[in-house]
């Protein structure tokens, strides 16, 4: 299989050596922008470097894509390949944000070759046998997951530490709701020590039914960052533990270290990212606004995405025509006019309220036949 990549996202590093001891090896056309992209091809044979990403446009014997990091001409790059309707494995990101995560889903919903995110540890086959173990049910009365990540700061300006705590946040997020949590309300409090310098952050997330959870982000000295991982459920607690490299091992609870999953088994649908970025999106504005956050998802597609702009726009519609009104009533009083001039006016102050029912008739006709 041959492979399209632009990456500069170190923890993409590890993957793509797995990608690489699949058999038959694949074949990898990298694009190399800059020399930092070299670094996650080390030990890596079969590359072809390639000075831009256009190229992976135009190179039809690329089978499927990967593109890891974050700039505006990767969410170019990623919305471009996407629609030439070919396999593309994205690594989400941060700073890509969630209006970037419901793009793509507009995208991924048309397309009708896969469109996946990558997240790292579900490639770690100890967390896969925790999950693997949930999912048969010996696992069983999840009540709680708790997750703790230190995070070293003695290299980081103060601006820079809330940028990596956020950056330990997403993937965190997808861990948590793939072991088990849902969350239906979420609350974010961040803490700041000597100099008003931050040091930690927390978020709870609750849920309404099913297993909740929260995360802890500390700031920590040192050069290597670590997590702790506990799930509390009816007949104990399995605590888990992530080494400086990345490994997770089970420091307490019943052996969860089968082989690792297949590599591309690692993915999952955007439409699961897209619900990580919600969860995400919450966790920042429950921080912006200092309250909780409640949760509401709905599929993204274009009819949803049709569906808002016409709710938005009614309301505008509406306002419009009831101040139209009044400012028609106030002439007509004020101003003897002919009655030729009032009927003109009056269909002027109807005329955006008819025209916004007629688009609304746009809706069934815009349905494709066989899809909801």
């Amino acid at each position: 299989m041959r492979w399209g990549v632009w990456c500069d996202e170190p923890a993409a590093g590890p993957w793509l050596r797995r990608l690489a001891q699949r058999e038959p090896a694949p074949s990898f056309v990298a694009v190399r922008a800059t020399p930092a992209d070299d670094a996650v091809w080390h030990g890596i044979p079969q590359v072809t470097f390639v000075p831009d990403w256009p190229a992976l446009l135009a190179d039809r014997t690329i089978e499927a894509v990967l593109i890891a990091g974050d700039s505006d001409e990767r969410r170019a790059a990623i919305r471009q390949l996407a629609e030439q309707d070919r396999p593309v494995w994205v690594w989400p990101d941060a700073r890509q944000g969630l209006p970037f995560a419901y793009e793509v889903a507009l995208i991924a919903h048309e397309r009708t070759s896969p469109l996946w995110g990558i997240w790292r540890h579900r490639g770690d086959p100890v967390l896969a046998g925790v999950h693997a173990k949930r999912e048969g049910g010996e696992l069983a009365g999840l009540e709680h997951v708790e997750l703790t990540r230190q995070i070293c700061g003695d290299n980081l300006a103060p601006a820079e530490l809330a940028a990596a705590l956020q950056r330990g946040l997403l993937p965190d997020l997808d861990l948590l709701r793939w072991l088990g949590a849902e969350a239906a309300r979420v609350t974010t409090l961040r803490t700041t020590g000597p100099g008003d310098r931050l040091w930690k952050q927390s978020v709870l997330l609750a849920a309404d039914h099913g297993p909740g959870a929260s995360w802890t982000g500390e700031i920590v000295a040192g050069t290597t960052s670590t997590a702790r991982l506990q799930l509390r459920h009816s007949a104990g607690t399995l605590v888990l533990v992530e080494d400086a490299a990345g490994c997770w091992r089970a420091e307490s609870g019943p052996d969860t270290t089968p082989a690792a999953p297949p590599v591309l088994a690692t993915a999952t649908p955007w439409a699961d990212v897209v619900r990580v970025f919600e969860w995400f999106d919450a966790c920042e504005h429950s921080l912006e606004r200092r309250r909780t956050i409640e949760l509401h998802s709905e599929p993204v597609s274009e009819r949803t995405v049709f569906k808002t702009q016409m709710t938005a726009l009614g309301c505008g519609v509406l306002m419009g025509t009831l101040l139209l009104l009044l400012a028609y009533l106030a002439i007509a009083a004020a101003v003897p006019l002919p009655s030729g001039v009032l009927l003109v006016l009056r269909a002027l102050v109807f005329a955006p309220l008819v025209i916004f029912l007629i688009v609304q008739l746009l809706l069934p006709l815009s349905r494709v036949p066989g899809k909801s």
